[in-house]
């Protein structure tokens, strides 16, 4: 049976897998897109432009507009960096829209984020202090791992 730090790794090792990383490529020196310009996330995932040199990354009021959004999300002025991450932990709108600044008006340099509004949930198991066995609360987890260790076994088969 699973110890009490060894369900508390679990549940954190869970949690870490639920989140995602998104990357959009900005080119660097030579580049005037985004790529992709397009993405899709869920709440709580992260998006991370690379290769930002000679670009930064301003959030936009809409998909063509030019006007940047006031105290948006923004990387700063241009620069050497190279790149940004910014993550959703809550989002307020179902997309969102970046551009770089500096290449805004002459190439169209653009991409839209769609946040699906889905928040992932990860179980909490209960593990009593102080009692070995607690019924029915260990007697469900129990049985809940063997039947994960019965299905592994049948479909590695």
């Amino acid at each position: 049976m699973l110890s009490r730090g060894s369900i508390i790794a679990l549940l954190l090792v869970l949690s870490a897998v639920y989140s995602a990383t998104v990357v959009i490529d900005a080119g660097g020196e030579t580049s005037k897109h985004f790529t992709p310009s397009k993405a899709t996330i869920n709440i709580g995932d992260t998006v991370e432009f690379i290769n930002l040199q000679n670009h930064n990354v301003v959030q936009v009021a809409g998909p063509e507009s030019q006007l940047l959004v006031d105290g948006g999300i923004t990387s700063g002025e241009t620069s050497s960096v190279s790149k940004f991450s910014y993550t959703f932990a809550n989002a307020t709108q179902p997309e969102y829209h970046f551009a770089c600044a500096s290449h805004l008006a002459c190439c169209d340099m653009r991409t839209t984020i769609n946040v699906k509004n889905e928040i992932k949930q990860v179980a909490v198991v209960r593990v009593p202090r102080n009692e070995w066995f607690s019924y029915p609360n260990d007697l469900v987890y129990v049985g809940a791992m063997l039947f994960g260790y019965i299905f592994l076994s049948i479909s590695t088969l």
